[in-house]
């Protein structure tokens, strides 16, 4: 195989996972991207990174995974707080330059409301999940973001390119919904507001919530609604762009 071809390196987000060992069936956090990326033929690999733990600790974590790919330069696809990671790599923690284009799926780049709400104590029923991550929410939050965006600059020899998505909040996947509050009236996945998301090179947003850009529809589907959004597009888009 040809090591000047990028190696696709797909980063989880705020307590993710790479897969689960369910009985008869291997449940990934991106779904169904494995077997997609065999079928494209690319070099790829998925990376477990501290769930819950802050972008520096995940960074690292990413960067020790990466010494063991084998040659040739990066694409790293970081979705969610993955995308922060993937950003503090490229501008950290890649000696060799490595790194060739910066993908973010969904990412928080200005911070998520939501963790700071959770950082206040709100929604009581999740307040001792709260103090667990709490290190995390911390980096996701609306000022430690601003703060990472004027502390970590974007490589000039790197692209940079973001997608985003909102739904309308009726559209939202039940478990989104109590979390709406959070954003006032911006459009939004039910996690990250689209003016978030949006880093170097935006692309158009999608009609998806948060979850459905990894593949996890999981509010029924819809005609009006364009649900279930088809993921694999979106990913198929991407290695044809950097390969």
């Amino acid at each position: 195989m040809n090591d000047r071809k990028p190696i696709f390196v797909f980063v989880h987000g705020f307590l993710g996972f790479v897969r689960l060992p369910v009985p008869f069936v291997d449940v990934h956090y991106f779904r169904k991207i494995p077997e997609f990326m065999d079928r494209l033929g690319v070099r790829y690999a998925l990376v477990k990174v501290p769930a819950a733990k802050g972008v520096v600790a995940r960074a690292t974590a990413l960067a020790g995974a990466l010494a063991d790919l084998g040659d040739g330069p990066l694409v790293l696809v970081g979705y969610s707080m993955g995308g922060l990671d993937a950003r503090y790599l490229a501008a950290r923690l890649d000696p060799e330059r490595r790194v060739r284009a910066v993908v973010t799926i969904g990412t928080p780049h200005r911070g998520s409301p939501i963790a700071d709400a959770l950082l206040r104590g709100e929604f009581a029923w999740m307040r001792p999940l709260a103090r667990l991550w709490r290190p995390a929410l911390v980096d996701l939050s609306l000022p430690a973001c601003a703060a990472f965006n004027d502390a970590v600059p974007d490589r000039p020899d790197v692209r940079y390119v973001s997608f985003a998505a909102s739904r309308p909040v009726p559209e939202l996947f039940a478990l989104l919904r109590p979390f709406a509050s959070c954003f006032g009236r911006q459009d939004h996945d039910g996690q990250v507001a689209l003016d978030s998301a949006a880093w170097g090179d935006c692309r158009a947003p999608f009609r998806a919530d948060h979850y459905e850009l990894i593949g996890w529809s999981l509010a029924p589907a819809a005609q009006a609604a364009a649900r279930p959004f088809p993921h694999l597009d979106l990913y198929r888009d991407i290695v044809r762009e950097f390969s």
